[in-house]
């Protein structure tokens, strides 16, 4: 009975190398299949792309209306000076970017998506009246019928309560009607 025993446990053994040796090529390309969707996996940022048309074409239908998405951003351990030489400013504790930048940021993973809080502050300098817009956090729009004005307007972003910071950016968003898109990289 001891034989028979072996005979059956070696048959069973080559039964299950055999299974293995035909199941680890598909084994192994689902096992990358895993990686390539995992966070290891760069992100796609068409979205974002998405949402500013999205925007721009509700805020042409809206001729009355000042709009601005903002979209937060933080650093990540790729955030090097080559990035940072392509800002178009930095003031208090934000440092603006322009939309492609800013996409080829998130792209390479230089850059994330911020969930802070924020506080969007405009400065329309037609007649230096403010508007302090509602809080928010993560990628927003932003909208009003409040604002007569055609601007332009400067932009400052509060990212905490003791930030007392009083710049306001020097690029300035033209307009009615249209969205103004505001990369902000939101510093502690």
């Amino acid at each position: 009975m001891t034989r028979n025993r072996t005979i059956i446990l070696c048959a069973a053994l080559a039964f299950a190398v055999a299974a293995a040796v035909m199941a680890a090529p598909r084994a192994a390309g689902s096992i990358r299949g895993l990686f390539a969707r995992s966070i290891f996996a760069p992100k796609s940022y068409d979205w974002v792309s998405r949402t500013m048309a999205a925007c721009e074409e509700d805020a042409v239908t809206r001729p009355t209306t000042v709009n601005f998405l903002v979209v937060p951003l933080e650093r990540s351990r790729r955030y090097g000076k080559e990035l940072e030489s392509r800002a178009l400013e930095s003031f208090g504790r934000t440092t603006l970017f322009g939309s492609q930048d800013a996409l080829d940021g998130l792209k390479s993973g230089a850059l994330r998506i911020s969930a802070k809080n924020y506080v969007l502050l405009t400065l329309d300098t037609s007649n230096n009246a403010t508007h302090r817009w509602n809080s928010a956090s993560g990628v927003s729009r932003l909208t009003t019928t409040e604002i007569a004005s055609d601007g332009p307007f400067k932009v400052r972003i509060q990212t905490a309560p003791d930030d007392v910071s009083a710049d306001w950016s020097k690029v300035t968003a033209d307009g009615r009607g249209t969205c103004h898109w505001a990369f902000a990289l939101l510093r502690d």
